[in-house]
């Protein structure tokens, strides 16, 4: 095909063409302070921005388990007037009277829903036990579209984006309520929160951690990479699009809106659709940020051996030494 017929070419050059209005060139703490105060605010208004005001959580537990290291508490949540989050609260057994914990919230991506962090069956290795083996209160909560609120895929999206909204946006805002809930634990350390998320669950974890300063250590598995040579390459669920972002940052940009918080990022060495190379190439604008910060020893890449799935060789260590320590 003649280049000059493809819309996808056209998107390309255009994309080479245009600077992102709001990629990160700072050189000093000041100038990085404005840029993530001005990137942020952008960035909850593409995800289609939050309720003005939240409403009271309605927590229902519904079933308790003895999973041996720890009891699983099947509950539900509201997070906005229309919604109610099923999710599984991990609580490690050696907990003691009066302790708070550290607490993960973690996220999981495609696939049957928050289930597929509990055992070790799939691309994401039972991440959420694993945390809780660990000594964290852990959070599993089921993502709008998957698990027990599984609908037509890529039909919530484009539903959303026709009004204004992402399903990016309220998976972000179901996770910051997650978070909320966490912090009114009497067993959990309100000040010690973490996130962790794999693919899509990268997708939600990448953008709350961006935007909700709560969470003091975050890991982004199988997600941080540019999406020109990501999500553009290549053909990904529609929940990875929101409209207009690219007219202002790149994904790697808003992972620094992390910074200067502790980040460590997961990527297997022949991932398809996170392709390696442009892991290294957002993981260096990444570096460059953490280094403007002057805490470049908070920031750290695992590459495994591997393709799209959770890993844990450096992220389980990172978060005991930056949520427990």
């Amino acid at each position: 095909m003649n280049p000059e017929y493809s819309a996808l070419e056209w998107s390309n050059r255009y994309y080479a063409a245009t600077k992102r209005k709001l990629e990160f060139q700072a050189t000093s703490l000041q100038e990085a302070d404005l840029w993530r105060a001005s990137l942020r605010g952008k960035v909850i208004e593409l995800l289609g921005g939050f309720p003005s005001k939240r409403v009271p959580l309605e927590v229902q537990i519904q079933n308790e388990e003895d999973a041996g290291d720890f009891i699983i508490r099947t509950l539900t949540f509201r997070s906005d007037e229309w919604s109610v989050v099923p999710a599984d609260l991990l609580i490690p057994k050696d907990l003691k009277p009066g302790e708070r914990r550290p607490a993960v919230l973690a996220h999981h991506g495609h696939g049957q829903g928050r289930k597929m962090l509990l055992d070790d069956v799939d691309v994401h290795h039972g991440f959420g036990a694993g945390f809780a083996r660990r000594g964290f209160v852990t959070l599993v909560p089921d993502g709008r579209g998957w698990g027990e609120r599984g609908e037509e895929e890529g039909r919530e999206n484009l539903n959303l984006i026709i009004m204004g909204k992402t399903i990016v946006g309220l998976r972000v805002w179901d996770s910051m309520v997650g978070f909320d809930l966490l912090q009114s634990l009497d067993f959990v350390d309100p000040d010690k929160l973490g996130m962790v998320g794999l693919s899509g669950g990268g997708t939600v974890t990448t953008f709350t951690s961006a935007i909700d300063e709560r969470v003091k250590c975050t890991c982004i598995s199988g997600y941080t990479c540019t999406w020109l040579g990501s999500i553009l390459a290549m053909n990904h669920c529609t929940c990875n699009f929101i409209p207009g972002i690219l007219e202002w940052a790149e994904n790697d940009d808003v992972a620094g809106l992390i910074a200067p918080r502790p980040l460590v990022v997961e990527a297997g060495d022949v991932d398809p659709i996170f392709p390696l190379t442009a892991v290294k190439e957002a993981y260096a604008k990444l570096e460059k940020i953490y280094e403007v910060y002057g805490v470049r020893e908070k920031l750290d890449l695992d590459v495994f051996s591997g393709d799209h799935q959770f890993s844990g060789a450096k992220s389980y260590d990172f978060f005991v030494k930056h949520l427990m320590d």
